[in-house]
């Protein structure tokens, strides 16, 4: 497919969450203009959840489509940087890499969206909140239940048609008794068009943003898939793997694992251990992956004060 292409040129929106593919289509393109000699320009892009890291570094065991090498869930880098990283760390033969770098990039305005209006990477996540809840509402994947596809609010809605209004009422409650920093859950009944639970009046939990600065997508995720899970009616999925063909032997496994980078996170969910502390086994993968990423970062300076940004950054790039 490459024999008469001179450059290979990626210009997509990353999300900034490892089961997030677009990451992986570079990684394979790469690898494969590697193989061929081809030139790979990447247009480096805002990453809409900053430059934090956090979640579980993947296992390669569980490697698969929606995660094929070992970088945390929450990777903190741009489409750029993670270029970078897999050709300096992953690829046995790297392609000749040119990243054309922002300029004026600050990570730590990924909560005004880098003075840029939003463009959706894709249509279920039609806004700021829906990328920021990913890490987390994208995990509701590897169950049964709605994660809002067919929805107005794709990713920011959670539900199940084995939940009525009670029910509904029933599961806010108890999340909100949680006091999750930054968001409060409102019981919904909605009918998703698409996805899962299509054509079913669905119960759930809307997720309303009321402290971007405070809102943890991935823990507050967490926490609704452990009391989603644990509703009578609610099931775990299992898929067969998704690596490319040539990959390996297909393998069927919990959704959950393939998400998580690991089986750890599933275990502790059913045992009814809380996210946070899940969250305090991430610190020595994070470490080490940090420490591996930082050679490939672009954007090393440290934030601006906000009174001293510029209005806008971003290099030209609008996020889409």
């Amino acid at each position: 497919m490459l024999s008469e292409v001179d450059v290979l040129l990626f210009d997509l929106q990353d999300v900034g969450v490892r089961f997030y593919t677009y990451i992986w289509t570079l990684y394979l393109a790469m690898a494969a203009a590697g193989e061929r000699d081809v030139e790979v320009i990447v247009l480096d892009r805002p990453n809409p959840l900053g430059d934090r890291m956090d979640g579980p570094v993947l296992e390669p065991a569980l490697a698969s489509f929606v995660g094929l090498r070992e970088i945390p869930l929450r990777h903190g880098l741009t489409v750029g940087e993670l270029a970078r990283l897999f050709a300096g760390e992953f690829l046995a033969r790297p392609p000749a890499l040119h990243v054309v770098r922002m300029s004026g990039y600050d990570p730590a305005r990924h909560l005004d969206g880098y003075g840029l209006p939003w463009v959706p990477p894709s249509p279920n996540l039609p806004t700021r909140e829906s990328a920021w809840a990913y890490p987390g509402t994208g995990l509701i994947e590897a169950l049964d239940a709605s994660e809002g596809r067919g929805t107005t609010v794709p990713f920011l809605w959670a539900g199940h048609s084995c939940l009525d209004e009670v029910a509904a009422v029933a599961l806010a409650d108890e999340l909100n008794a949680r006091e999750l920093p930054g968001v409060l859950l409102r019981a919904m009944m909605t009918t998703p068009a698409a996805g899962k639970q299509s054509g079913l009046v669905c119960g759930g939990v809307q997720l309303h943003v009321t402290a971007p600065d405070a809102f943890d997508g991935l823990r507050t995720g967490l926490r609704l898939v452990q009391a989603l899970a644990a509703r009578p009616g609610v099931g775990w999925r299992e898929e067969t793997d998704l690596l490319p063909s040539g990959g390996g032997k297909a393998e069927t496994v919990p959704w959950i694992d393939r998400l998580t980078g690991t089986a750890d996170v599933r275990r502790s969910l059913a045992a009814g251990i809380a996210p946070e502390t899940i969250a305090a086994g991430w610190g020595d993968g994070l470490a080490t992956f940090r420490e591996r990423a930082q050679p490939h970062r672009l954007y090393a300076l440290p934030p601006l004060p906000s009174a001293d940004r510029p209005a806008r950054s971003g290099g030209g790039t609008i996020p889409g």
